[in-house]
């Protein structure tokens, strides 16, 4: 994602969770719909408001999971999101 490839970042977030989902990781699960939620979250992107989704969905995980410092991340997340559009 960092470098600018967010095709192949977006497909490999994609992995991950399905990856998750199959093993019954909720934790990595949370991690993956973070990412996807940054990736979605990208400026240059049209749809950005579809990243709050991802964000929704990866708080609610780490709230079952009290991951707190992802809660955070996510939180964060959104906050950045919702001041962009506004």
């Amino acid at each position: 994602m960092l470098a600018g490839r967010l095709e192949e970042a977006h497909a490999c977030a994609e992995q991950a969770l399905a990856r998750a989902r199959g093993h019954q990781k909720r934790g990595c699960q949370a991690y993956a719909l973070r990412l996807l939620g940054e990736i979605g979250a990208r400026p240059d992107l049209p749809e950005r408001e579809r990243a709050a989704a991802p964000y929704r969905r990866a708080l609610a995980l780490t709230e079952e999971r009290g991951i707190r410092p992802l809660q955070a991340h996510c939180h964060f997340g959104l906050g950045t999101l919702y001041a962009q559009e506004g």
